[in-house]
């Protein structure tokens, strides 16, 4: 899910609702203008169209089961293929957000119904 001090800037899913249980480490989650400490046996469900964020404040990699719902041929499955790599090693912390990554991430977000918005 993410690294020590990972997570992305806040967002809005148009297509889907996402749902996080958390398994290992905590997040906090920004959602709906409130914020909400996770961790592992938490269960948080995040409407579609609803400003989200989460980040890693812990000193170990957080993980997550994370649902999104509907799937479909757009949206966020396709958003994950066209801004990230496939993993060589499952092992691995999830990318930092560099410069770089956060480019890829724009362009993707505006074809898969991913808005990213300013933190309030």
């Amino acid at each position: 899910m993410a690294p020590p001090g990972g997570g992305p800037p806040p967002h809005i899913h148009h297509f889907e609702d996402e749902s996080f249980y958390i398994l290992e480490g905590a997040v906090t989650i920004q959602a709906g203008g409130r914020t909400y400490q996770a961790s592992p046996g938490d269960f948080i469900h995040i409407p579609r169209g609803t400003v989200h964020s989460f980040k890693n404040e812990g000193k170990v990699d957080a993980k997550a089961l994370i649902t999104v719902s509907p799937a479909g041929p757009a949206g966020l499955e396709r958003f994950f293929e066209e801004t990230f790599h496939p993993a060589t090693d499952r092992s691995a912390s999830p990318p930092l957000i560099t410069e770089a990554l956060m480019g890829r991430m724009m362009v993707a977000a505006s074809k898969n119904g991913l808005e990213f918005v300013r933190p309030a």
